[in-house]
């Protein structure tokens, strides 16, 4: 049987329980009864705030008889299905949990958090994308791709193609095995035959043909899997390995799918797009500069002299970003004596009396925006009491904190497991009743006398 509780929170923000009931099932019916008695418990005053879960039938039965009551659903019970339904997002974002409860706890309105939301969903989603896509063009680069059959058309295909390309690539490369080329009839064609032919489903294609346009060496098959997708078929390959074909044609290798995708510089277009746009954007200032720096890699990698360039310039670079950051940055500086009291005010502007002033102490200056203020009036933070129970642990310094940790981590000594540790002194177990050393009031002999 479904059971409910009805609990609140006292003046001392403690939890209260009014109520408890059984249900024999979860139904709107049901429900209603439980609000029906629980108001005429409390002597006919209904709640003014309620909150539950997000069934519906609880929702229902709410409206039905605590109309005047406002109702909300809770938020622990809403977390938890988010965390249900984003589980791997949670997972392989570390700080969207952060960012997800910032957005939930400290948003007003809808509209705070659909911008909220869009922002942070797009910026994940970009930084997700893009460090894939660095991570993909890093092992490019380093990683020495192995050809299956040793064709020179293979090594060239893993030499000019991505990695995932060239494993397309290879898997064509594999089938071409079980195709025959066969004679044809017919001017600048190709026939070829699926080796399995007889056995094959009815409806399964056996025999395609290959067109060849001799003057550029470009062929057309009749699956169309190269305008498809700019991969070579099995069935070309077939006749590759047939007439010896060494390397791909260029009219047959799409940049798109080649280590050199990214060698071309940024258009006309996106140049006349970058004048006309406003780039106060932090997401366009991003792309515009990951662009820019892929162009000076890819240009700096042809030779130690262009690497040496590269390289100096982005020190250049990089002091003169952090002078401009640390222009930016507020500058404080702390020492005794006073100021005169119209140059003093708080972090807020707000002047402070000046017998607050008057006095010698320490204090901290912002010397860019000429704001002193007195260290005595920085308060600690207020202690927070957490919900739950209280603890019985004591706080611990840091260093006693891992000096515990350290000595949990140690396999036991034999010898501290004895009564007395390691050094203390080893206590006797005797009787308690006869008081002797030999045994324990389990065995003692005086139990059975009479």
């Amino acid at each position: 049987m479904p059971f409910g509780m009805f609990v609140g929170v006292s003046n001392h923000f403690e939890s209260v329980i009014f109520a408890g009931v059984f249900l024999t099932n979860e139904k709107e019916e049901n429900f209603r009864w439980a609000f029906k008695q629980f108001v005429a418990m409390m002597g006919g005053k209904p709640p003014v705030t309620i909150l539950t879960d997000q069934a519906r039938a609880i929702g229902n039965a709410v409206m039905a008889e605590l109309p005047n009551a406002t109702h909300r659903w809770c938020k622990w019970h809403v977390l938890k299905r988010a965390h249900e339904l984003l589980g791997v997002v949670y997972r392989n974002h570390k700080t969207f949990a952060d960012d997800f409860h910032k957005l939930v706890n400290h948003m007003l309105t809808i509209q705070e958090f659909e911008d909220a939301w869009n922002f942070v969903t797009y910026t994940k989603l970009i930084d997700d994308r893009e460090s894939c896509d660095a991570e993909a063009e890093r092992k490019n680069k380093q990683k020495i791709l192995k050809v299956h059959f040793g064709y020179p058309m293979e090594k060239h295909a893993s030499v000019i193609y991505t990695p995932k390309v060239y494993n397309l690539f290879k898997k064509e490369l594999i089938k071409s095995t079980s195709y025959l080329v066969l004679p044809s009839h017919e001017e600048h064609t190709f026939v070829v035959k699926h080796v399995q032919a007889e056995s094959r489903e009815l409806w399964s294609k056996v025999i395609y043909k290959i067109k060849v346009d001799e003057s550029i060496g470009y062929y057309t098959c009749e699956c169309g899997l190269d305008e498809h997708f700019g991969v070579l078929c099995s069935h070309v390959l077939a006749i590759f390995v047939n007439r010896g074909v060494c390397k791909i044609p260029d009219c047959h290798i799409m940049k798109r799918w080649t280590k050199q995708a990214r060698s071309s510089t940024f258009s006309n277009k996106l140049e006349k797009y970058i004048g006309d746009t406003n780039e106060e954007s932090r997401s366009f200032r991003h792309q515009l500069l990951y662009f820019a720096a892929i162009n000076i890699v890819n240009e700096a990698e042809i030779d130690p002299d262009a690497f040496a360039i590269a390289k100096s310039n982005f020190t250049r670079c990089k002091k003169e970003l952090q002078e401009h950051r640390l222009s930016k940055t507020t500058t404080c500086q702390v020492g005794y004596g006073s100021m005169p009291e119209d140059e003093v005010s708080t972090h807020s502007g707000v002047q402070l009396e000046g017998n607050e002033v008057s006095e010698s102490c320490v204090q901290i200056v912002d010397t860019t925006k000429n704001i002193t203020i007195p260290v005595s009036s920085i308060l600690a933070p207020a202690i927070m009491k957490r919900n739950g129970r209280p603890s019985n642990k004591r706080y611990m310094s840091s260093m006693e904190a891992n000096i515990k940790k350290k000595k949990r981590g140690k396999k036991p000594d034999p010898k501290s497991k004895q009564a007395g540790g390691v050094m203390g002194v080893v206590q006797s177990r005797f009787c308690s009743k006869c008081r002797s050393p030999t045994h324990t009031i389990k065995d003692c002999p005086q139990l059975y006398l009479p």
